[in-house]
């Protein structure tokens, strides 16, 4: 028998209030079930919206937080054939990713790669590949465009940044203050300014304005972003970091035809064939595995510590997530 240590919560509010660590004995696991044992996991903001009851799907209560995981397979029922034990598998989203240990269904679950180390491994799922569909999905770009982006020192930033580099797009990063500039100029950023230094985009590009524009803060700063745009040029909201609404550019979409357009990861994760997915994660995975994509960590903790994890998830200064992590990582 495990028990397994976990973060949970009976109702929405507050993570502070509502979360509760809780050791409880597992049930041993049916023949068509497997048992996974936590290796690494990642705090997100959208676990944030989760716990508190304003993300855009809700656990069923109650509820283990997280959402983003890796395990190690420690066990398998008598009749699973696809995953051996010693595999590395995502713990699915459904049932919670910060806790100990995990039961899963064998259908749920397919290998990763061995070679890739935990804390970048856990981090592939939800940021790298919402750069790589916002890159890919909404606008035909080809090496030197340029695209623009603000929140650029966020985890998606630093993929957009990445990721833009390997296919050779250029990128203006929008950021709130130039602490972090030098960091985005190694990971591969072409111009990085603060929103103020934004009043005509050609003075950053040589005369060029960029086609495809990402959005994950609202307000001014996603009406800035229209206004840089080229004509026919697109614009993709993701994430509103301000709550700030995005004021409608009437100027912009009659005289220059600029989209606006929204991405949701999760939706398109649930609408595409599972093989979609995979080849999806798979450019994931291949990037990492040549570091021509690597995701920084800024703490790790274990789980009985999960409040000061929390804390440190917060911090506008860090540089990289903050990750639960197995006491034993072997």
């Amino acid at each position: 028998m495990h028990t397994n240590t976990s973060l949970i919560y009976n109702a929405f509010g507050k993570p502070e209030d509502v979360l509760m660590l809780q050791n409880k004995e597992l049930a041993p696991i049916q023949e068509r079930q497997v048992l996974i044992k936590l290796l690494a996991s990642v705090i997100h903001p959208s676990d944030f919206g989760k716990i508190q009851g304003s993300y855009g799907k809700l656990a069923t209560l109650p509820a283990v937080a997280g959402r983003e995981g890796v395990g190690v397979v420690c066990e398998i029922g008598s009749k699973v054939s696809s995953i051996k034990v010693g595999m590395r598998v995502r713990i699915p989203e459904v049932l919670g990713t910060w806790q100990s240990y995990a039961i899963a269904d064998e259908a749920m679950l397919w290998p990763l790669p061995s070679s890739l180390p935990a804390e970048q491994l856990t981090q592939a799922f939800i940021n790298p590949p919402t750069a790589l569909r916002l890159l890919n999905d909404f606008v035909p770009l080809k090496s030197g465009d340029w695209i623009i982006q603000n929140a650029a020192n966020s985890c998606v930033g630093q993929c957009v940044i990445q990721i833009a580099r390997i296919y050779g797009y250029k990128t203006i990063n929008i950021v709130r203050d130039l602490s972090q500039a030098d960091h985005l100029k190694h990971l591969g950023a072409d111009c990085v300014i603060t929103l103020e230094q934004l009043s005509d985009v050609r003075e950053w590009t040589h005369g060029e304005y960029p086609k495809l524009a990402l959005n994950s803060v609202g307000g001014v700063s996603a009406l800035r972003l229209i206004k840089s745009l080229a004509e026919n040029g697109t614009m993709v909201t993701f994430g509103a970091m301000t709550g700030e609404p995005v004021r409608f550019p009437t100027r912009e979409l009659i005289f220059k035809n600029i989209q606006l357009r929204g991405f949701w990861m999760d939706a398109w994760t649930r609408l595409r064939p599972t093989l979609e997915v995979k080849s999806c994660l798979q450019q994931i995975f291949n990037f990492m595995q040549t570091k021509q994509l690597v995701l920084p960590v800024a703490e790790t903790y274990p789980l009985e510590q999960w409040e000061k994890a929390l804390k440190a998830s917060q911090k506008s200064a860090r540089n990289g997530k903050v990750l639960f992590l197995a006491q034993n990582n072997d």
